[in-house]
């Protein structure tokens, strides 16, 4: 993965919830809540099945099967402005998450976090089994409950480790015992605060410690460490158990990707509760009847939170497969789904030996265009009717891009994808209003985009890029002519001038008549653009007739 532009976990942050970008590039806000996702046609995208045999007494015994999606809301208006008072001209953008867990209150099965499935962006996708008991009282809930349901969560992040002059040596068979199986991150940097683990340190000058705690913990979630969460809800890192057995030394001067953590928390199910109370809970739930499998069938449900749109890729899919287990079933089982999934797309079915555990792997794969054989992923088990599967379980990268409503509401945006490989040859697509997003496949994570925006009014068409090739969401934060804007108004003259000015488009009643004086002989100005695309402003002595033409930068000198 390029680096470039990704959060830089060893720069102070701007403010919190805020990170500067590694390399340059547009101030990366965090998300701050969740919300339930939405499908093209506006419904949440949440769904409940309640699943039962033919007849009572018939298998299987009744359960419901719960699948939502969420986002990761990023507050990058309220960044925007807040940035701009210090930086003029600065740009942002909603950080894209990894991975990360979710629960929910008030049911038992599911107050256990959940591993979710990310697009790669900013959506979450849950799909998980509940008793009948809970399927009912969730049906209930969105019938028109008056209980809240909260719902927690704990997103993971990428971005560049802290660099620091220093090099770092400890044994992993005695530092990692050490720390615990699943030990929660603020603890994991107050240990290593403390230096009281077994961690010698090779300084060239003096660190903070808790820098330094900080640059170690990084590099411990990505050389030995998977997200968890502990029992009281925190973020931590599960650590292995059975370290690797020898030296290991790191020179904490090297950027490297590692991932941190963002908290979330919401009432996830208020918005399709309300959208249920105008038009129907019969959208959400469904009831689906199950006949009885033949003695060893079993119906496996694919799940897969992929970018939209793929461009570079012939064909996505999955296989499944059940080795041969002879004597009892002398042949392999193999089912197999390509992407992206219809909406009601139907399980697929294993067939086992009667009584044989379910044991079957999946295996990914990717065709791309000049490669004789498909590439494919590593062999991931399962021993339950359910795989799931998001952009990090293919033998890819997916650059996904995203252009929010407010974006295509007054423009299309031609992206274009250039890899780093010229062979690869340049990929290309506009986003609109019937296509917001698209997914460019690449082999080797680099490449940059340029995003070509054509106002639908006839403004001048503005560009953004080149931008390092990584996840992108388009909002009106990242480009310059949007949010507040700030002018520096000088004279050199001797006396006193009032100087006129006018943001572009905007009608004569809302004019601004600065004074400026030999003592005071330079005045700011801010203004907020009616378009993005039409930014500038006019300007004029008092008093006269001719304005300026429309104009922009952040100086104009009289």
């Amino acid at each position: 993965m390029n680096l470039t532009g990704l959060p830089d976990f060893g720069l102070a942050a701007p403010a919190p919830g805020l990170h500067h970008p590694f390399g340059g590039g547009a101030v990366l806000v965090l998300p701050d809540r969740l919300e339930v996702a939405s499908r093209p046609d506006g419904s949440p995208d949440l769904r409940l099945t309640l699943v039962r045999g033919s007849a009572p007494g018939l298998p299987p015994d009744p359960y419901g099967v719960l699948e939502f999606s969420v986002l990761a809301e990023c507050p990058v208006e309220d960044a925007l402005t807040a940035l701009r008072r210090s930086i003029p001209g600065v740009t942002v953008r909603p950080t894209p998450l990894s991975s990360g867990f979710l629960w929910m209150q008030r049911f038992s099965t599911l107050e256990s976090p959940r591993a979710v499935v990310t697009d790669g962006l900013d959506r979450a996708a849950l799909s998980v089994r509940v008793p009948g008991a809970t399927a009912a009282l969730l049906a209930g809930l969105l019938g028109g409950g008056a209980v809240g349901v909260g719902t927690r969560a704990v997103m993971e992040y990428p971005g560049v480790a802290a660099r620091l002059p220093v090099a770092v040596t400890f044994a992993p068979e005695q530092l990692l015992p050490a720390l615990g199986e699943v030990v929660a991150r603020e603890d994991l940097v107050a240990r290593v605060a403390s230096g009281q683990l077994p961690i010698e340190v090779d300084a060239d000058a003096d660190s903070p410690a808790e820098a330094l705690a900080a640059a170690v913990a990084d590099r411990i979630r990505v050389r030995y460490g998977e997200p968890a969460v502990t029992a009281d809800g925190r973020p931590a890192l599960r650590l292995p158990a059975e370290p690797p057995v020898g030296h290991v030394r790191w020179d904490l001067r090297q950027p490297l990707l590692t991932y941190r953590v963002v908290p979330l928390a919401s009432d996830a199910l208020l918005p399709a509760r309300s959208w249920a109370d105008r038009h129907g809970v019969d959208a959400l739930v469904e009831s689906r009847v199950v006949r009885p499998l033949d003695s060893g069938a079993v119906d496996v449900t694919i799940s897969a939170n992929l970018p939209p749109s793929p461009v570079g890729a012939l064909e996505l899919g999955v296989e499944l497969i059940a080795p041969p287990k002879p004597p009892r079933r002398p042949q392999p089982s193999r089912a197999l789904r390509t992407f992206p999934l219809p909406p009601d797309a139907p399980p697929v079915r294993l067939r086992f030996a009667p009584g044989e555990p379910v044991e079957y792997v999946s295996v990914t794969y990717v065709v791309l265009p000049g490669l004789a054989e498909p590439l494919t992923g590593p062999e991931i088990s399962h021993a339950d009717d359910t795989v799931r599967l998001g952009p990090a379980d293919f033998p890819v990268e997916f650059v996904p891009v995203r252009a929010d409503r407010p974006v295509l509401s007054e423009s299309t945006v031609r992206v274009t994808f250039r890899p780093s490989t010229p062979e690869s040859g340049v990929a290309e697509a506009v986003l609109d209003g019937d296509r917001p997003s698209v997914a460019f496949v690449q082999t080797l994570g680099a490449g940059t985009l340029t995003l070509d925006f054509s106002p639908l009014d006839g403004s001048a068409a503005v560009r953004v890029g080149p931008l390092p090739a990584a996840a992108l969401t388009v909002t009106p934060a990242l480009l310059p002519g949007h949010g507040p804007q700030s002018v520096t108004v000088r004279t050199e003259s001797l006396g006193r001038v009032a100087v006129d000015l006018l943001a572009q488009d905007a009608p004569p009643a809302e004019t601004t008549t600065l004074l400026l004086t030999p003592v005071r002989p330079s005045v700011g100005w801010g203004y907020s653009p009616r378009s993005v695309f039409r930014p500038g402003y006019r300007w004029r002595v008092h008093g006269a007739d001719a304005w300026s033409d429309v104009r922009t930068g952040d100086l104009v000198v009289v």
